[in-house]
C-alpha cells in the first residue's frame, strides 16, 4: 500500500538522468528496493547503460549497414555511366551519395532507425541521361563523364527543392495520390534493367554467366529461407574469396585506375567540378525528363517505403504516426548534401530501415539515445568508403552480376509476380503492369515511365468513371428509422418525433467526383418531386414507399457527409446548385 507508483524516481535520481547514458532507469514495481530510513519501498535503479554497452548494443547492425552499402557502391557504381572505363568514378560517387544521405539522416531524421542509401530505383534514369551525354560528346569520354554525373547532382537538387516545397505547403498527403500502377511497372522496369545489366556486366561470357545464375539462386533461395542480410553478405564474401583462389583471367575483374580514395573524388580529371560541360547539359530536354521521372519514382518509393515501415510498428522519437509528414525535410537535406557533392540521388530503403528497426526492438527503451544507431551506421559507411576501392578492384564480375540478378528477381517478384499471383489488381492496372517493362526494353526506361503514368491515368479517369452511383450512397433511412445522439429539450424531441415521416437521411460514403455525384443529384431532386422518376430496385424509392403513409407536406432530405472522404469540384457545384 505503501509503494510509490512504477514510474516514480528514487531520491537520487534527478529528471534528466534516464534519458542519458550513464543514467538511472527505474525499474518496475516488481524490482523495489526498502529504504533504510524510513523503511518504505522505493523503486530501485537498473543497471546504467555505458557508452561502451550502447556501442555494443548498434554495432551489429551497423556493421551490415556498412558491408551492405559498400556492396552497392561497388555493383552499381559500375552502371551509373555506363562505361567501364568510369567504373571506379561512379562507385566513389555512389559512396559519397550514401555518406551525405546517412550524414543528414543522423542529424535530421526522427526515426532512430533511419538509414540512409543510392536510389537504386533511379538507376535506369541515371543511364538514361549518361547515355545522351555520350551522345553530346563522342570525343571527350572524360568530359561525357564528368556532365554525366553534373547532372545526376541536379537531380538530387531537385528532389531536395520538390521535398522542401511539399514540406512548406504543407502537401505530404497529396504524394500518396500518384498512380502506383505506374510505380509497380517501373519497379518491373528496373528489374529487367538490372538483368539486362548483369548480362552486360560479364560481357556476354557464357561461364561468368553461368557462376552468377547460380549464386543469384543461391542468394533467392537462402534469402528467402533466413531473412537474414548477414546471409546475403557471406555469400558475397566467400564467392569472391572462392572466385580469387580459382585463378581466373584478369577478364573476370574490373581494370580500375590508381587514385581511388573517396577523399580525392574531385581531384579526378572525370570529376564534374572540373570538367563537366554546363552548357551542354543545360541545354538537354532529356535532362528536365529525367528529373521529372525521378521525381515521380522517388516520391512514391520513398511513401510505400515509410507507409510499409509505418505498418511494422515504427515511430518517431516524438511518436508521430504520419512518417511520410514527419521525414520531408530529412529527405531534402539528404538530396541537398548529395547535390552539393555531386552525387547522385538517395534516400531511406525499406529493407535497411526495416532491419535496423527490428534490431532496435531488442534495445532497452530508455538507455539508447535515438541517434545512436544513425550515426554508429555513419561510422561503418565512413569505414567502409576508406576500403571500397580496395573491395572494387577485388570484386568479381560474376559476383556484382549474381547480386544484380538477385536483385532483379526482387524486383520483379515485387510487381509482376505479385501482380499476376497475389494481388490480383484491377485489370487496367495489370495491364499497365505489363505493358511499361516491354516498353523499357523497347524505347528506353524513361519512355516507358512516361506512357505508364499516361495509361494509368487513363484507367483511373475509366474506373471513375464506370463508377455507379449507388457506390456513393451507403444507406437511405427515413427519419423513424434513426435516431439523434443530439441532447434536446422536451418541446424539440417532441416537434423531431412528431416529423420524423418527413424526413429522409441519406448516407454518403467515400468519394463524391463527377461520376457518382450526378445520378445522386437525380435520385435526391426525384425524392424532393423532381421530373425524374425513381427506379424500383433504387433504395430511394424504396425509403420513399416506407414513408408512403405519411400526410407530410413536404419531404426534407438530409445528406450525412461524415464518411465522405472528398468532394471534388464538380460534385461541390451540383450540390450547391440543388441546395439553391
Amino acid at each position: 500500500r505503501d509503494a510509490p507508483p512504477a514510474r516514480s524516481r528514487s531520491p537520487t535520481t534527478r529528471r534528466g538522468d534516464a534519458f542519458k547514458p550513464g543514467g538511472s532507469i527505474i525499474a518496475p514495481t516488481s524490482a523495489m528496493a526498502r529504504d533504510p530510513e524510513s523503511s518504505r519501498l522505493v523503486a530501485a535503479p537498473r543497471r546504467r547503460l555505458t557508452w561502451t554497452t550502447i556501442a555494443m548494443l548498434v554495432a551489429p547492425g551497423a556493421i551490415v549497414q556498412g558491408l551492405v552499402s559498400v556492396v552497392q557502391a561497388v555493383t552499381f557504381g559500375a552502371l551509373l555511366i555506363g562505361d567501364d572505363r568510369a567504373a571506379l568514378t561512379g562507385t566513389l560517387v555512389w559512396m559519397l551519395s550514401v555518406l551525405a544521405g546517412q550524414l543528414a539522416a543522423a542529424a535530421f531524421s526522427r526515426l532512430p532507425c533511419a538509414v540512409g542509401g543510392g536510389a537504386i530505383e533511379l538507376l535506369p534514369i541515371f543511364a538514361h541521361l549518361a547515355g545522351s551525354v555520350r551522345e553530346r560528346l563522342p570525343n571527350d569520354p572524360d568530359a561525357a563523364t564528368a556532365t554525366a554525373l553534373a547532372g545526376c547532382a541536379l537531380l538530387s537538387l531537385a528532389l531536395s527543392l520538390w521535398y522542401y516545397v511539399v514540406d512548406r505547403v504543407g502537401g505530404s498527403r497529396a504524394l500518396r495520390f500518384f498512380p502506383v500502377s505506374a510505380l509497380t511497372g517501373a519497379l518491373a522496369g528496373v528489374g529487367v534493367f538490372l538483368a539486362v545489366e548483369a548480362h552486360g556486366t560479364v560481357n556476354g561470357d557464357a561461364a561468368q554467366l553461368s557462376v552468377a545464375a547460380v549464386l543469384a539462386l543461391t542468394l533467392a533461395v537462402g534469402e528467402k529461407k533466413t531473412g537474414s542480410t548477414w546471409f546475403v553478405v557471406a555469400v558475397l564474401v566467400a564467392s569472391a574469396g572462392l572466385v580469387g583462389v580459382a585463378g581466373v583471367g584478369s577478364d573476370w575483374y574490373w581494370t580500375l585506375p590508381s587514385g581511388g580514395a573517396v577523399a580525392t573524388f574531385w581531384a579526378r580529371p572525370d570529376a564534374p567540378p572540373r570538367r563537366a560541360r554546363w552548357g551542354v547539359l543545360l541545354t538537354m530536354p532529356d535532362l528536365y525528363v529525367s528529373a521529372l521521372s525521378a521525381i515521380f519514382v522517388h516520391q512514391l518509393s520513398t511513401c510505400m517505403d515509410l507507409v510499409n515501415l509505418a505498418g511494422t510498428g515504427a515511430k518517431t522519437a516524438a511518436g508521430d504516426g504520419d512518417l511520410v509528414k514527419a521525414e520531408l525535410r530529412t529527405f531534402a537535406a539528404q538530396n541537398l548534401v548529395a547535390g552539393l557533392l555531386c552525387a547522385p540521388p538517395n534516400y531511406m530503403p525499406f529493407s535497411a530501415l526495416y532491419a535496423q528497426h527490428r534490431a532496435a526492438r531488442a534495445f532497452p527503451k530508455r538507455g539508447v539515445p535515438p541517434r545512436a544507431a544513425p550515426c554508429a551506421v555513419l561510422v561503418a559507411m565512413c569505414c567502409g568508403a576508406a576500403a571500397l576501392p580496395y573491395v572494387a578492384a577485388m570484386a568479381p564480375r560474376c559476383v556484382v552480376a549474381a547480386y544484380l540478378l538477385w536483385l532483379a528477381w526482387l524486383f520483379l517478384e515485387e510487381s509482376i509476380v505479385a501482380a499476376l499471383f497475389r494481388d490480383v489488381p484491377h485489370p487496367l492496372d495489370l495491364l499497365v503492369i505489363l505493358v511499361v517493362p516491354v516498353l523499357t526494353l523497347s524505347c528506353g526506361f524513361v519512355i516507358g515511365l512516361g506512357l505508364g503514368i499516361v495509361l494509368s491515368s487513363i484507367g483511373l479517369v475509366v474506373r471513375i468513371g464506370s463508377t455507379p452511383a449507388a457506390r456513393a450512397v451507403r444507406l437511405v433511412l427515413t427519419g423513424a428509422e434513426i435516431s439523434s445522439n443530439l441532447h434536446r429539450d422536451a418541446e424539440a424531441a417532441m416537434r423531431l418525433a412528431e416529423t420524423a415521416d418527413q424526413r429522409l437521411v441519406v448516407k454518403l460514403q467515400g468519394l463524391l467526383s463527377f461520376a457518382t455525384t450526378p445520378g445522386l443529384l437525380d435520385d435526391v431532386s426525384a425524392a424532393l418531386g423532381g421530373t425524374k422518376s425513381l427506379d424500383e430496385t433504387d433504395e430511394f424509392a424504396a425509403a420513399l414507399g416506407r414513408m408512403a403513409g405519411s400526410d407530410a407536406a413536404r419531404v426534407v432530405v438530409v445528406l450525412d457527409f461524415s464518411r465522405v472522404s472528398d468532394v471534388d469540384a464538380s460534385a461541390a457545384r451540383g450540390l450547391l446548385a440543388l441546395k439553391r
